[in-house]
């Protein structure tokens, strides 16, 4: 008989985190190493496919517009709750309860990720992307799992890594200069 996970253990609400906006925050008491939610993966096998283009004019298409691929981009706001590695296009995005909520701390991370146990495709952690990347189902799961004892109401924070943190002070930085 398989075995339930809590997908209740956390709640949404105000970040304590200036500019954070939400944060993620736990509803009970979570002893350290107990599950504060599960996440499964959606995999996307090439982050490329988040790139946003501004609109341009369709000349044969009078009142239309196409994406302009030769112009300026962005990325959907989507790549900022996955997963990736700087040497690979794959990203893995959780889904699940608030677990897009939970933000990020250095200094004083209660949480951290693992692999799930009992996940539906664990062998496609030792393939190569190509023999699954692709799949449009789901078959691998992180856990978020307490770093320590965690108290009720308490903000569920888990560091992001270093890539991150450079990629945030360079983004508040050009931020400042924008506004002087």
């Amino acid at each position: 008989m398989p075995e339930g996970q809590c997908m209740d253990n956390i709640r949404n609400g105000k970040s304590n985190i200036p500019d954070a906006g939400e944060g993620a925050f736990a509803n009970r008491f979570i002893p350290k190493g107990g599950l504060v939610a599960p996440a499964p993966l959606i995999q996307i096998q090439d982050y490329n496919s988040l790139k946003m283009f501004q609109p341009k004019y369709d000349m044969d298409h009078p009142n239309q517009f196409r994406p302009d691929r030769d112009g300026p981009f962005t990325f959907q706001l989507l790549l900022n709750y996955c997963f990736g590695h700087e040497t690979s296009t794959l990203l893995l995005c959780p889904y699940g309860p608030f677990s897009s909520f939970i933000n990020h701390s250095r200094e004083n991370p209660n949480t951290r990720t693992q692999w799930n146990e009992r996940m539906r495709h664990p062998e496609w952690r030792d393939q190569p992307i190509y023999k699954w990347g692709d799949a449009h189902y789901t078959g691998l799961q992180f856990d978020f799992v307490a770093l320590r004892d965690i108290e009720e109401d308490e903000e569920i924070l888990i560091d992001y890594g270093s890539a991150w943190e450079s990629a945030w002070q360079e983004h508040v930085k050009r931020l400042s200069l924008i506004h002087i």
